[in-house]
């Protein structure tokens, strides 16, 4: 062990480091939580068949086709 370097104490290179080490494995935490959670959720919104914003966007899509059909079809009478 270098000389002045007390056992147990961090120089102030290997605290930044440690810092740095702890804040990488929080991330990597967040993000493994994130995503378990993303995927239970996921799974149970597939078991209740649920409506999602892109289905109700494509159906009123398709109704506003064939509302523009419809008015075709009446003015051509």
């Amino acid at each position: 062990m270098p000389k002045g370097h007390d056992k147990g104490k961090l120089s102030e290179q290997e605290g930044e480091k440690f810092v740095t080490e702890m804040r990488k494995r929080v991330e990597e935490s967040r993000e493994a939580f994130k995503n378990q959670t993303d995927k239970v959720v996921e799974a149970a919104l597939n078991r209740m068949q649920l409506a999602r914003v892109s289905d109700l966007e494509k159906l009123q899509s398709e109704i506003a086709g064939l509302r523009k059909e419809i008015e075709a079809l009446r003015n051509k009478e």
